[in-house]
Protein backbone atom coordinates (compact mmCIF):
# COMPACT_ATOMS: atom_id res chain seq x y z
CA UNK A 1 0.00 0.00 0.00
CA UNK A 2 1.47 3.45 -0.83
CA UNK A 3 2.06 5.98 1.62
CA UNK A 4 0.12 9.53 1.71
CA UNK A 5 1.21 12.92 1.54
CA UNK A 6 1.14 14.78 4.39
CA UNK A 7 -0.76 18.20 4.25
CA UNK A 8 0.28 20.78 6.17
CA UNK A 9 -1.06 24.30 6.93
CA UNK A 10 1.35 27.00 6.93
CA UNK A 11 0.79 30.86 7.53
CA UNK A 12 3.23 32.53 5.70
CA UNK A 13 4.69 36.01 6.74
CA UNK A 14 7.32 37.88 4.91
CA UNK A 15 8.77 40.79 6.04
CA UNK A 16 11.97 41.86 3.20
CA UNK A 17 12.69 44.89 4.54
CA UNK A 18 15.69 45.44 1.84
CA UNK A 19 13.11 45.39 -0.81
CA UNK A 20 10.04 46.97 0.98
CA UNK A 21 7.47 43.54 0.32
CA UNK A 22 5.38 42.66 3.13
CA UNK A 23 2.73 39.91 2.94
CA UNK A 24 1.18 37.27 4.44
CA UNK A 25 -0.27 34.31 2.70
CA UNK A 26 -2.18 30.99 3.72
CA UNK A 27 -0.32 28.13 2.46
CA UNK A 28 -1.66 24.42 1.91
CA UNK A 29 1.77 22.43 0.97
CA UNK A 30 1.57 18.71 0.43
CA UNK A 31 4.88 16.43 1.66
CA UNK A 32 5.82 13.53 -0.32
CA UNK A 33 6.46 10.57 2.00
CA UNK A 34 9.98 10.36 0.70
CA UNK A 35 10.55 14.30 1.26
CA UNK A 36 12.52 15.04 4.06
CA UNK A 37 11.64 17.60 6.55
CA UNK A 38 14.24 20.30 5.59
CA UNK A 39 13.33 20.52 2.03
CA UNK A 40 9.75 20.68 2.58
CA UNK A 41 11.12 24.08 5.08
CA UNK A 42 13.30 24.84 1.80
CA UNK A 43 10.67 25.01 -1.05
CA UNK A 44 8.89 26.75 1.53
CA UNK A 45 11.74 29.55 2.08
CA UNK A 46 12.62 29.98 -1.54
CA UNK A 47 9.11 30.77 -2.38
CA UNK A 48 9.28 33.32 0.07
CA UNK A 49 12.46 34.55 -1.14
CA UNK A 50 10.90 34.50 -4.80
CA UNK A 51 7.43 35.77 -4.61
CA UNK A 52 7.43 38.94 -5.66
CA UNK A 53 8.06 36.97 -8.84
CA UNK A 54 4.66 35.18 -8.55
CA UNK A 55 6.67 32.15 -8.20
CA UNK A 56 4.35 28.92 -8.11
CA UNK A 57 5.35 25.93 -5.78
CA UNK A 58 5.23 22.49 -8.38
CA UNK A 59 2.80 20.34 -7.68
CA UNK A 60 4.80 17.04 -7.74
CA UNK A 61 7.86 16.45 -6.39
CA UNK A 62 11.50 14.64 -8.07
CA UNK A 63 9.29 14.72 -11.79
CA UNK A 64 12.24 15.27 -14.50
CA UNK A 65 10.07 17.65 -16.93
CA UNK A 66 8.81 19.93 -13.87
CA UNK A 67 10.57 22.27 -11.45
CA UNK A 68 10.15 22.47 -7.39
CA UNK A 69 9.39 25.81 -7.91
CA UNK A 70 8.64 28.19 -11.05
CA UNK A 71 7.37 31.67 -12.80
CA UNK A 72 5.28 31.15 -15.99
CA UNK A 73 4.71 34.26 -18.43
CA UNK A 74 1.15 35.05 -19.76
CA UNK A 75 1.18 32.03 -22.67
CA UNK A 76 2.11 29.18 -19.77
CA UNK A 77 6.31 29.00 -20.53
CA UNK A 78 8.39 28.78 -17.38
CA UNK A 79 10.78 31.40 -17.08
CA UNK A 80 11.98 30.60 -14.41
CA UNK A 81 12.82 26.92 -13.06
CA UNK A 82 13.73 26.89 -9.37
CA UNK A 83 14.72 23.21 -8.09
CA UNK A 84 16.04 22.89 -4.15
CA UNK A 85 18.65 20.10 -3.56
CA UNK A 86 21.29 19.12 -5.04
CA UNK A 87 20.09 18.08 -8.55
CA UNK A 88 22.26 16.34 -11.33
CA UNK A 89 23.79 18.16 -13.96
CA UNK A 90 21.60 16.74 -16.68
CA UNK A 91 18.69 18.05 -15.18
CA UNK A 92 19.96 20.94 -14.91
CA UNK A 93 20.98 21.66 -18.42
CA UNK A 94 17.40 20.64 -19.37
CA UNK A 95 15.90 23.58 -17.34
CA UNK A 96 18.30 25.83 -18.55
CA UNK A 97 17.33 24.98 -22.10
CA UNK A 98 13.63 25.30 -20.75
CA UNK A 99 13.38 28.56 -19.43
CA UNK A 100 15.08 31.94 -19.82
CA UNK A 101 16.46 31.46 -15.81
CA UNK A 102 17.79 28.35 -14.02
CA UNK A 103 18.18 28.79 -10.32
CA UNK A 104 19.88 26.02 -7.72
CA UNK A 105 19.06 26.52 -4.40
CA UNK A 106 21.80 23.63 -2.58
CA UNK A 107 21.68 22.66 0.98
CA UNK A 108 22.70 19.80 3.30
CA UNK A 109 25.79 18.24 4.34
CA UNK A 110 26.40 16.66 0.87
CA UNK A 111 26.07 20.40 -0.81
CA UNK A 112 29.87 20.93 -1.09
CA UNK A 113 30.90 17.48 -2.60
CA UNK A 114 27.42 18.18 -4.89
CA UNK A 115 29.61 21.25 -6.00
CA UNK A 116 33.11 20.16 -6.62
CA UNK A 117 31.02 17.68 -9.29
CA UNK A 118 29.16 19.79 -10.51
CA UNK A 119 30.76 22.97 -10.68
CA UNK A 120 32.68 22.62 -14.19
CA UNK A 121 29.52 21.86 -15.69
CA UNK A 122 27.42 24.10 -14.35
CA UNK A 123 28.86 27.36 -14.99
CA UNK A 124 28.93 26.04 -18.87
CA UNK A 125 25.33 27.06 -18.57
CA UNK A 126 23.46 30.36 -19.61
CA UNK A 127 21.47 31.87 -16.94
CA UNK A 128 22.09 29.32 -14.33
CA UNK A 129 22.34 30.31 -10.42
CA UNK A 130 23.40 28.29 -7.79
CA UNK A 131 23.23 29.37 -4.04
CA UNK A 132 23.89 27.70 -1.11
CA UNK A 133 21.51 27.98 1.82
CA UNK A 134 23.42 27.39 5.37
CA UNK A 135 21.87 26.68 8.28
CA UNK A 136 21.25 23.71 10.88
CA UNK A 137 18.19 21.88 9.74
CA UNK A 138 18.09 18.73 11.94
CA UNK A 139 15.74 19.97 14.49
CA UNK A 140 13.05 20.73 12.07
CA UNK A 141 11.56 17.31 12.14
CA UNK A 142 10.82 17.77 15.68
CA UNK A 143 9.25 21.17 15.55
CA UNK A 144 7.11 19.89 12.33
CA UNK A 145 3.35 20.39 13.23
CA UNK A 146 0.41 19.83 10.58
CA UNK A 147 -0.37 23.56 11.09
CA UNK A 148 2.91 26.01 10.79
CA UNK A 149 3.62 29.62 11.59
CA UNK A 150 6.55 31.05 9.55
CA UNK A 151 8.15 34.51 9.22
CA UNK A 152 10.78 35.09 6.77
CA UNK A 153 12.64 38.03 7.21
CA UNK A 154 15.21 39.66 4.97
CA UNK A 155 17.29 42.83 7.32
CA UNK A 156 20.24 44.22 5.59
CA UNK A 157 20.73 41.49 2.83
CA UNK A 158 21.01 38.54 5.34
CA UNK A 159 17.60 35.75 5.76
CA UNK A 160 15.97 34.37 8.27
CA UNK A 161 13.47 32.33 8.95
CA UNK A 162 11.12 31.18 12.06
CA UNK A 163 8.85 28.15 12.18
CA UNK A 164 6.41 27.95 15.14
CA UNK A 165 8.39 31.06 16.86
CA UNK A 166 11.81 28.80 17.19
CA UNK A 167 14.19 31.47 15.13
CA UNK A 168 16.63 29.99 12.64
CA UNK A 169 19.76 31.98 11.18
CA UNK A 170 20.57 31.28 7.90
CA UNK A 171 22.92 32.28 5.65
CA UNK A 172 22.70 32.34 1.48
CA UNK A 173 25.71 32.14 -0.30
CA UNK A 174 25.74 32.23 -4.27
CA UNK A 175 28.21 29.77 -5.79
CA UNK A 176 27.75 30.42 -9.29
CA UNK A 177 25.91 33.91 -10.75
CA UNK A 178 24.56 33.69 -14.95
CA UNK A 179 26.62 33.94 -17.29
CA UNK A 180 25.01 35.84 -20.73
Amino acid sequence: MALNSTIYKIDLDISDIDAGFYETHRLVISQHPSEAADRLIVRILVFAIHLQEQIRLGSELCVPDQPDLHFTDLTGDVVHWIDVGLPDEKRVKRASRRSERTTVYAYGSGAAEWWSRSERKLASLRHVTVKYLETDFDWIADILTRTLAVQVLRHDGVWSISINDRQLPLKCETWLAPSG
